[in-house]
């Protein structure tokens, strides 16, 4: 607005940007007064104020704007495609053109390991990373520049590449399943076995088993089979509720670490996670493997409650399953952890995403999948206790093509509660 111009003094400016339209208001006060109109693009810092129904940006001096020509500004996260075991294609996109250089190592501290660039100007970026290793965790960052020699550097992302493991994904229930209604393969029901199969996936763990436990107890034999575990030499770590059950954590072998109480102010929340990771390090691609799902490491959560298991042999899932637990092992919980995984894989050919709560933003990422939805969506939980997930799948059921929406909620649903871990 005015281009060529100066600032006035007491004036409302028309600023835009990608997500819309604004009101700068310049002071009379200020050195902004009498100051050129830059014809370029600009990069404003200020104070957000309201007059009325009307929200306005003040900035503060003439050092709040700055001339910015044209910066390739992100505006969506680095993300990954084409993950394979030696490759995988950084992908970006920007506001304005811009090149790529991207550099890469094997901590945040270093990432002077390699570099690959694309001398290409434009706003859809894909980059291309070859000469890397199978189920190896990188961390990468991404400068780009645009032909005015404007720069924008995005934060330092983890990315992983793919396995040799096998990827196999198996999927159990401990209740009756109706295979006349499955549309690809039958699901499968463990019949009073779902105990048996975690003894065995315990008893062929080779070097270490992490394990998080919200409950558990040793009614079918599990604390005895970790015990036997430890016996032939296998190495046990164990990330526990701060409430889980004291005679039980005290016949269990190895080592634990408990979820802390927050501090005042804090929701205390709870540790939530029924995981074990198995063999994460084997030389052997085809020893790790991750087992997960809804159930409690109890005998009536493995064998009455129903519940589902989901068993997935993959280097590269447990290895990201490690670094998750090993935060919790050192005392982070809650508010305390960050989002420092990777969360894109390749597994058996399939691509698959992986988020840690609270600090991977789960709820967002949960609201982008269920956007996705063009005919159905189905949903199984034990209760809502966030409304904002609530209002996505109603809105799935009306907008915007009158989705087919059905779910199963547990009958003894309680009114609320607070997952931190």
């Amino acid at each position: 607005q005015d281009i060529g111009s100066t600032f006035a003094g007491n004036t409302n400016y028309l600023i835009t940007d990608a997500t819309g339209n604004y009101e700068e208001r310049i002071v009379n006060t200020t050195d902004i007064v009498d100051t050129p109109i830059p014809a370029a693009g600009l990069g404003i810092t200020g104070i957000m104020s309201q007059y009325q129904a009307t929200y306005q940006m003040l900035p503060r001096r003439l050092d709040d704007i700055d001339t910015l020509s044209t910066p390739p500004l992100f505006i969506s996260p680095i993300s990954q495609s084409n993950i394979t075991t030696s490759s995988v294609n950084i992908d970006f996109v920007t506001y304005n053109d811009g090149d790529a250089v991207i550099t890469y190592g094997l901590s945040e501290d270093d990432l002077t390991l390699g570099s690959a660039t694309s001398g290409d100007l434009t706003t859809d970026h894909s980059v291309p990373i070859d000469g890397l290793a199978p189920a190896t965790l990188y961390y990468v960052q991404v400068t780009t520049t645009s032909d005015s020699g404007d720069s924008s550097t995005s934060p330092i992302v983890p990315m992983i590449t793919a396995s040799e493991s096998s990827g196999e994904i198996l999927v159990y229930f401990n209740r009756d399943v109706e295979t006349s209604v499955a549309t690809t393969e039958d699901a499968i029901y463990l019949p009073n076995a779902v105990d048996d199969t975690l003894r065995a996936y315990i008893d062929r763990a080779k070097y270490t088993i992490d394990m998080m436990m919200y409950t558990g107890d040793n009614l079918n034999g599990v604390i005895n089979a970790l015990n036997a575990a430890e016996d032939r030499g296998v190495e046990l770590r164990f990330v526990l509720d701060k409430d889980f059950n004291e005679s039980v954590q005290d016949d269990l072998p190895g080592t634990q670490t408990k979820r802390i109480g927050m501090p005042a102010g804090e929701p205390d929340g709870i540790m939530h996670n029924k995981v074990l990771i198995i063999d994460a390090e084997s030389d052997d691609p085809n020893d790790p493997l991750v087992w997960t799902g809804s159930t409690n490491f109890t005998s009536n959560q493995l064998l009455e409650a129903a519940n589902n298991v989901i068993i997935i042999q993959d280097q590269s899932l447990a290895k990201v399953y490690t670094m998750e637990f090993e935060e919790m092992f050192d005392g982070n919980f809650g508010p305390f952890k960050t989002n420092n995984t990777p969360t894109e894989f390749n597994i058996g050919g399939s691509r698959v995403e992986c988020y840690f709560s609270p600090s991977d933003q789960v709820t967002s990422n949960l609201k982008r999948t269920m956007d996705t939805t063009d005919e159905e969506l189905y949903w199984s939980i034990l209760s809502f206790t966030r409304t904002d997930i609530v209002d996505e799948i109603v809105s799935e059921s009306v907008f915007p093509d009158n989705a087919f929406v059905v779910g199963l909620m547990d009958s003894d649903s309680g009114a609320d509660s607070t997952t931190y871990a």
